[in-house]
């Protein structure tokens, strides 16, 4: 599932950090990030109780630049990650950037745009869960939603 957050300044593993421990109550098993390596650092040295469960990985995208890390954060050496897409949230962003909303959402004040989003995001993940096709127009609600 995909969820956003406002950033005031540039993302950053202090943010993410941030957000992981506001929305979690307990730190997820796997988190693939593009600087998954930097992230697990600070992790580690902030809140080690919380993160000793959890596997950071880099998303394959941004793996090739990488080159100094260990291997235990390329997502090629954990085979049993093969089937899993490290691209989610640029997918999501993706989406978000080439859909109808832009324009819409850009005049928005702050709170009207949080809400917004939050709606676009709603159906973001209904529709990937339900595999429903992503045109906005070509939508319908599920069943457990009427």
């Amino acid at each position: 599932m995909l969820g956003f957050a406002v950033l005031a300044s540039a993302e950053c593993p202090r943010v993410v950090l941030k957000i992981l421990l506001s929305r979690f109550p307990k730190s997820p098993s796997l988190i693939i990030y593009d600087n998954a390596c930097n992230l697990q650092k600070l992790c580690m040295k902030t809140a080690p109780t919380f993160f000793q469960d959890s596997v950071f990985l880099i998303d394959r995208l941004h793996e090739p630049g990488h080159v100094s890390c260990s291997p235990a954060f390329i997502m090629k050496f954990h085979r049993y990650l093969i089937n899993v897409n490290s691209q989610v949230a640029e997918e999501g962003n993706s989406y978000l950037a080439s859909s109808d909303i832009i324009p819409c959402i850009s005049m928005m004040n702050q709170a009207n745009f949080i809400r917004s989003l939050r709606l676009w995001m709603l159906m973001y993940n209904i529709r990937v869960s339900t595999k429903q096709p992503l045109n906005p127009f070509i939508w319908q609600v599920p069943h457990f939603l009427t």
